[in-house]
């Protein structure tokens, strides 16, 4: 991510905060959110160069932002706001030009020609082939209702459902591909709905019912039980708490064989010149030290296993999304996506937990297996060399 795109972002979220209407429930910042994750991804997918797709991440987080000053054809008030930030910035003006292009081709009576000005457009309007399409088609209703005081009868709603459907194509091949088919089984659906409503016959298949099933689906997706969510947080709390005892007891272990390793470099080494006898004891104990500080320290050093994940490893649902070393060469938008995709998959996110607390467990087992053998011995060599210091002064 760029400076400027983090600059953007941070401009849109205060913007939306405090120049936009409450009861825009369509456009809103988490539209504005979706648009610039599905530019990334058609994007990603027309293999554009990073120069094309930063102007269209700068047009997606402005595209919507003239509905502070307009409700209808909103665009040409988003592009000059976007026109006067970009300045600001001493963007330049030929890319400024263009973001402003790829502003007014999310207008649907625009007619897009060149690649950017269709990706954007498509990433507008993605929804439509996706699978919560009735949700945010309830947003808009509601929009229109609360914004432009129209309310449609549901047979209305639906027909102009249907016609706009009927005129709408998605802009890119990837576009057509991926969400084509999802499109058309939401047009379906949108007319047998209208068929049992103009039938005066109970739809099955009701806004209601689906929006219940919809909102269920997410719930059990998106919320765990709160039983499961409880033993994760349980089980990883005592894992850090065992982790920090471990690391308290090494670094205890540490100090004091530091401590007696000094006082016998500044006391007995004198003393053996006079008293060779104590040669093999101190040197016993030195070693006793040693080896306590080295399994000590084996105990608490760090070891990242590092894995580079990739979008399409994301896909096939490799590796944990929630430890650091699986995503630290992850760009940032490449982790944002693949977190979505974890929240969005209920199963795939307690895969991730599980392998984490996995891992987590596999690295307290290491770490007390080497804090049990510092202790043996320094318990073991400190009471050998107790009794050979013994041997060696009754000897003289």
């Amino acid at each position: 991510m760029t400076d400027l795109i983090k600059k953007t972002e941070d401009y849109i979220g205060n913007f939306y905060c405090n120049k936009i209407n409450k009861d825009l429930l369509f456009h809103s910042l988490k539209h504005v959110q979706r648009t610039v994750k599905n530019v990334q991804l058609l994007a990603e997918e027309s293999g554009l160069s990073p120069g094309d797709t930063e102007i269209l991440i700068l047009s997606a987080w402005f595209h919507d932002t003239g509905h502070s000053q307009t409700y209808e054809r909103h665009e040409r008030k988003s592009a000059e706001i976007a026109r006067d930030f970009l300045r600001e910035d001493q963007y330049p003006e030929d890319k400024i030009e263009k973001v402003m292009h790829c502003i007014w081709a999310t207008d649907l009576s625009y007619n897009p020609k060149d690649i950017l000005a269709k990706i954007i457009r498509d990433a507008d309007i993605l929804h439509l082939g996706k699978k919560n399409f009735f949700k945010r088609n309830k947003e808009l209703r509601g929009e229109w209702e609360k914004i432009l005081g129209k309310k449609y009868t549901d047979e209305e709603w639906l027909k102009s459902d249907i016609e706009f459907f009927s005129g709408h194509e998605f802009q890119t091949d990837y576009a057509r591909s991926t969400f084509g088919d999802q499109k058309k089984a939401n047009l379906m659906l949108i007319e047998k709905k209208l068929s049992h409503t103009q039938e005066g016959r109970p739809d099955p298949m009701n806004q209601n019912a689906i929006e219940e099933k919809l909102d269920k689906k997410l719930k059990k997706v998106k919320t765990p039980d709160r039983g499961i969510e409880t033993m994760f947080r349980v089980t990883s709390r005592n894992h850090f708490t065992l982790s920090s005892i471990a690391d308290g007891k090494a670094g205890t272990l540490i100090s004091i064989s530091a401590l007696i390793i000094s006082i016998i470099l500044s006391v007995l080494v004198r003393r053996i010149e006079e008293q060779p006898q104590l040669i093999i004891p101190t040197i016993m104990l030195l070693i006793t030290l040693l080896g306590t500080i080295i399994f000590a320290v084996l105990s608490t050093r760090p070891k990242v296993t590092s894995l580079n994940l990739t979008r399409e490893d994301v896909k096939q649902k490799k590796g944990n999304l929630l430890f650091f070393g699986n995503f630290i060469n992850m760009s940032v938008e490449d982790y944002e996506w693949g977190m979505q995709e974890l929240m969005d998959d209920r199963d795939f996110l307690y895969n991730n937990l599980i392998r984490d607390i996995y891992y987590l467990g596999l690295v307290l087992g290491k770490k007390y297996k080497f804090l049990r053998m510092a202790y043996d011995i320094f318990m073991y060599g400190l009471i050998a060399s107790v009794i050979a210091y013994i041997i060696a002064f009754t000897s003289v």
